[in-house]
């Protein structure tokens, strides 16, 4: 009878002796485990995994790049590049059935950008390098007409939208500007005596003063109606082409000068009848009246045997007395007559001029409110003119330069210098030898483990009795 072996123990050292010699003792089984990884490798590599072509293609972007309405940002054309416009373009090029989600999985878009120009790179992968060609080499010609469809889509727009704005403000604007652009010819507007006389202050062939029968006073004669060309020229007013507006303020501003220079000729009259000459013709009658008073009417003479009247020294007729007329008392009634006859005249002149200034004061208080009417009429329609044409003028700004760059809109809108995809010869996926390599070092990792496993559940199993064995 044999006595049982001692169990052994588990000790928490490591023994690193004891661990390489349980891998060398398990090598084979380590060896195989690779030999096993690798072969797993190898066959999915080359039976399961499809292989991958890739084709690279790109492009220099077009120059518009969203300025002034046209063309894209860099990331708008990057969008652009796996829009669905040009997925559905390649695949009808193409002939492809497949949804465009999965054509779009096969394109990888990238874009670039330096000082000067911008840049768009795709990579296409397919089953095949044919494919993969094909795909890179229709994405180019799709894009770049898809590119150019969306400049010219906003050109149109913008032309459209320009256009309409010119033909909704145009109409209106010429019909304010017909207003203050209409030139007429000034002796074809009023030349006319009857026209003139309707526009220009009346005035008679007398002064004032004559009119009203003023005697002694000068008078100055007045061309009855004279032409608005002639009025407007010795106002100091060219009339050569004026606008409606223009001469309408134009001769409401000449009347209103005339009817001043009537109302300072009333005044000045009225002023030189009532200090001056009123006053004068009224002490001139007093004294005449005074005079009168104290000059006898008639004078006593005498006649003479000669026939002659004989006064003595004092002025008494020594003679045949007879009674005649004073001559100065005469000549003095005489100059009070005609004194009393001028200062009724000039007193009636006078009243007659204060209501005439009366009149020509409110004619010129009515022409004032007419001029400033005139002025503010003026002011809107100036203003009104101002404001179509600050809508007018950028929209047909907008016009003209958008007719200076279609001539070269397809040249602003195309992709340039680009680089044609080639032919892929062989594949980027699967790339067997770093499959291969992997699955190697995953078998060695596995075996590793496998053998230091086998060498702990070892040592820790308790041994058999040797019956038993």
């Amino acid at each position: 009878m044999t006595t049982p072996q001692p169990r052994p123990e588990w000790d928490d050292s490591i023994d690193l002796r004891r661990w390489v010699d349980a891998l060398i003792r398990y090598k084979f089984l380590i060896l195989g485990v690779v030999v096993i990884a690798v072969g797993v490798g190898a066959a999915f590599s080359c039976l399961v995994q499809t292989p991958r072509f890739e084709a690279t293609a790109g492009a220099v972007l077009p120059p518009a790049n969203g300025e002034g309405g046209l063309g894209l940002s860099l990331r708008g054309y990057q969008e652009l590049a796996t829009s669905t416009a040009v997925i559905e373009s390649i695949g009808q090029k193409l002939g492809l059935t497949s949804a465009p989600a999965l054509v779009r999985n096969q394109l990888q878009v990238s874009t670039d950008e330096d000082e000067k120009e911008r840049y768009i790179s795709i990579i296409a992968s397919a089953d095949t390098g044919e494919e993969a060609f094909q795909l890179a080499t229709q994405w180019i010609e799709a894009y770049d007409e898809r590119v150019q469809a969306v400049i010219r889509q906003q050109f149109d727009g913008l032309k459209d939208e320009a256009t309409r704005r010119i033909e909704l403000l145009l109409p209106e604007l010429a019909l304010l500007e017909d207003s203050l652009t209409r030139f007429e010819r000034s002796d074809s507007v009023g030349s006319s005596e009857g026209e003139t006389a309707r526009v220009l202050p009346e005035k008679d062939s007398k002064s004032p003063s004559e009119t009203l029968g003023g005697g002694g006073s000068a008078g100055r004669e007045v061309n009855s109606a004279p032409s608005i060309s002639l009025e407007l020229e010795r106002a100091g007013m060219p009339s050569t082409r004026l606008t409606y507006l223009d001469l309408t303020q134009r001769l409401t501003l000449l009347r209103l000068s005339g009817l001043e220079q009537n109302l300072v000729e009333g005044e000045n009259r009225l002023r030189e009848l009532t200090w001056s000459v009123i006053s004068i013709d009224q002490t001139r009658l007093s004294s005449l009246e005074d005079a009168l008073e104290v000059e006898p009417r008639l004078l006593t003479a005498s006649h003479n045997s000669d026939g002659g009247t004989a006064v003595d020294s004092e002025g008494n007729a020594t003679g045949g007395e007879v009674m005649i007329l004073n001559p100065v008392y005469l000549r003095l009634a005489e100059d009070q007559a005609e004194t009393r006859v001028r200062l009724a005249t000039n007193r009636k002149e006078a009243e007659t001029l204060e209501a005439q200034n009366a009149s020509l004061r409110a004619e010129l208080r009515e022409l004032g409110k007419e001029l400033a009417e005139a002025n503010a009429s003026r002011d809107e329609l100036d203003l009104r003119v101002a404001r179509f044409r600050k809508a007018y003028e950028p929209a047909s700004a907008e016009l003209d330069r958008l007719q200076e760059i279609e001539p070269r809109l397809t040249a602003i809108s195309s992709l340039s210098a680009i680089s044609e995809p080639a032919l892929p010869t062989s594949p980027v996926s699967p790339e067997r030898s770093r499959n291969i390599v992997l699955a190697g070092m995953l078998g060695l990792m596995l075996g590793v483990f496998a053998a230091l496993f086998l060498e702990f559940y070892r040592s820790t199993t308790p041994s058999q009795p040797p019956g038993r064995e």
